[in-house]
Protein backbone atom coordinates (compact mmCIF):
# COMPACT_ATOMS: atom_id res chain seq x y z
CA UNK A 1 0.00 0.00 0.00
CA UNK A 2 2.84 2.24 0.30
CA UNK A 3 4.56 1.82 -2.72
CA UNK A 4 0.99 2.48 -4.15
CA UNK A 5 0.33 5.66 -2.40
CA UNK A 6 4.32 6.47 -3.02
CA UNK A 7 3.44 6.17 -6.75
CA UNK A 8 0.43 8.49 -6.87
CA UNK A 9 2.25 10.80 -4.45
CA UNK A 10 5.22 11.15 -7.16
CA UNK A 11 2.54 11.77 -10.02
CA UNK A 12 0.39 14.17 -8.18
CA UNK A 13 3.75 16.44 -7.48
CA UNK A 14 4.70 16.41 -10.71
CA UNK A 15 8.07 14.05 -9.96
CA UNK A 16 6.69 11.04 -12.24
CA UNK A 17 4.41 11.46 -15.30
CA UNK A 18 1.30 12.16 -14.35
CA UNK A 19 -0.31 9.45 -15.89
CA UNK A 20 1.27 6.65 -14.79
CA UNK A 21 -0.41 6.03 -11.44
CA UNK A 22 -3.30 6.46 -13.83
CA UNK A 23 -1.80 3.35 -15.38
CA UNK A 24 -3.34 0.18 -16.38
CA UNK A 25 -0.77 -1.35 -14.09
CA UNK A 26 -0.46 0.76 -11.31
CA UNK A 27 -4.32 0.46 -11.09
CA UNK A 28 -4.25 -3.65 -11.18
CA UNK A 29 -1.53 -3.22 -8.46
CA UNK A 30 -4.31 -1.11 -6.74
CA UNK A 31 -6.55 -3.20 -7.02
CA UNK A 32 -4.94 -6.52 -5.70
CA UNK A 33 -3.01 -4.56 -2.36
CA UNK A 34 -7.50 -3.87 -2.17
CA UNK A 35 -7.95 -7.42 -2.46
CA UNK A 36 -5.19 -8.75 -0.62
CA UNK A 37 -6.87 -6.38 2.60
CA UNK A 38 -10.41 -7.15 2.32
CA UNK A 39 -9.19 -11.30 2.29
CA UNK A 40 -6.70 -10.20 5.04
CA UNK A 41 -10.03 -8.80 7.21
CA UNK A 42 -11.95 -11.44 6.73
CA UNK A 43 -10.03 -13.78 7.64
CA UNK A 44 -9.18 -12.08 10.97
CA UNK A 45 -12.48 -11.17 11.38
CA UNK A 46 -12.75 -15.33 11.53
CA UNK A 47 -9.95 -16.16 13.47
CA UNK A 48 -10.77 -13.59 16.09
CA UNK A 49 -14.20 -15.24 16.40
CA UNK A 50 -12.88 -18.42 16.80
CA UNK A 51 -10.47 -17.06 19.61
CA UNK A 52 -13.57 -15.80 21.52
CA UNK A 53 -13.90 -12.16 20.68
CA UNK A 54 -17.27 -11.20 21.33
CA UNK A 55 -19.29 -8.32 20.13
CA UNK A 56 -17.78 -5.77 22.18
CA UNK A 57 -14.56 -6.55 20.69
CA UNK A 58 -15.97 -6.45 17.37
CA UNK A 59 -17.87 -3.13 17.55
CA UNK A 60 -14.97 -1.68 19.47
CA UNK A 61 -13.03 -2.43 15.90
CA UNK A 62 -15.44 -0.96 14.05
CA UNK A 63 -15.40 2.29 15.27
CA UNK A 64 -11.79 2.44 14.89
CA UNK A 65 -11.79 1.21 10.95
CA UNK A 66 -15.25 3.54 10.37
CA UNK A 67 -13.29 6.83 13.03
CA UNK A 68 -9.90 6.01 10.53
CA UNK A 69 -12.04 6.09 7.39
CA UNK A 70 -14.51 9.82 8.54
CA UNK A 71 -10.96 11.34 9.46
CA UNK A 72 -9.18 9.93 5.90
CA UNK A 73 -12.83 11.79 4.41
CA UNK A 74 -12.28 14.94 5.74
CA UNK A 75 -8.89 15.27 5.68
CA UNK A 76 -9.34 14.89 1.90
CA UNK A 77 -11.78 17.24 2.06
CA UNK A 78 -9.79 19.44 3.59
CA UNK A 79 -6.87 18.94 0.76
CA UNK A 80 -8.99 18.00 -2.47
CA UNK A 81 -12.34 19.57 -1.66
CA UNK A 82 -12.58 18.52 -5.95
CA UNK A 83 -11.72 15.11 -5.53
CA UNK A 84 -11.95 13.85 -1.92
CA UNK A 85 -11.82 9.98 -1.02
CA UNK A 86 -15.58 9.19 0.38
CA UNK A 87 -15.58 5.56 -0.24
CA UNK A 88 -12.26 4.16 0.40
CA UNK A 89 -10.98 0.93 1.66
CA UNK A 90 -11.69 1.91 5.06
CA UNK A 91 -15.35 2.57 4.57
CA UNK A 92 -15.13 -0.59 2.21
CA UNK A 93 -13.85 -2.69 5.24
CA UNK A 94 -16.26 -1.22 7.49
CA UNK A 95 -19.18 -1.69 5.57
CA UNK A 96 -17.83 -5.77 5.02
CA UNK A 97 -17.40 -5.87 8.47
CA UNK A 98 -20.87 -5.32 9.28
CA UNK A 99 -21.81 -7.14 6.40
CA UNK A 100 -20.21 -10.32 7.49
CA UNK A 101 -20.82 -10.16 11.04
CA UNK A 102 -24.05 -12.08 10.33
CA UNK A 103 -22.31 -14.60 8.74
CA UNK A 104 -19.82 -15.75 11.38
CA UNK A 105 -21.00 -18.43 13.45
CA UNK A 106 -22.08 -18.07 17.02
CA UNK A 107 -20.40 -19.35 20.02
CA UNK A 108 -20.56 -22.71 21.02
CA UNK A 109 -21.50 -23.63 17.59
CA UNK A 110 -19.16 -25.25 15.14
CA UNK A 111 -16.69 -23.10 13.55
CA UNK A 112 -13.60 -22.97 11.71
CA UNK A 113 -10.18 -23.32 13.49
CA UNK A 114 -6.98 -22.31 11.91
CA UNK A 115 -5.40 -25.09 13.75
CA UNK A 116 -7.57 -27.92 11.93
CA UNK A 117 -7.88 -26.19 9.05
CA UNK A 118 -7.53 -29.33 5.95
CA UNK A 119 -7.56 -28.39 1.62
CA UNK A 120 -10.83 -29.72 0.64
CA UNK A 121 -13.04 -30.26 4.29
CA UNK A 122 -13.89 -26.20 4.17
CA UNK A 123 -17.12 -27.21 2.94
CA UNK A 124 -17.76 -29.89 4.72
CA UNK A 125 -17.13 -27.44 7.68
CA UNK A 126 -19.52 -24.88 6.09
CA UNK A 127 -22.64 -27.25 5.94
CA UNK A 128 -21.82 -28.27 9.79
CA UNK A 129 -22.17 -24.67 10.68
CA UNK A 130 -25.95 -24.72 12.05
CA UNK A 131 -28.43 -22.31 11.04
CA UNK A 132 -31.32 -21.47 13.45
CA UNK A 133 -33.48 -22.53 9.77
CA UNK A 134 -31.56 -25.54 10.09
CA UNK A 135 -33.47 -26.95 12.68
CA UNK A 136 -36.93 -26.80 10.94
CA UNK A 137 -35.69 -30.09 9.31
CA UNK A 138 -33.13 -32.50 10.55
CA UNK A 139 -32.51 -33.36 7.22
CA UNK A 140 -30.10 -29.81 6.76
CA UNK A 141 -28.17 -31.69 9.52
CA UNK A 142 -25.00 -33.21 7.56
CA UNK A 143 -22.95 -34.02 10.50
CA UNK A 144 -24.50 -37.58 10.69
CA UNK A 145 -22.78 -38.10 7.55
CA UNK A 146 -19.35 -37.82 9.42
CA UNK A 147 -20.37 -40.61 11.56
Amino acid sequence: MAAFHLIWDLGNFGYIDRDFPYSPSVKLFGHAIAIAFLFIVGVSLVVARARGAGSRAFWRRFFLIAGAAALVSLGTYIAFPQAFVFFGILHCIALASLLAAPLLPLPGRPRFSPRSWRPGADVVRLARVRHPLAELDRSFDLRAADQ
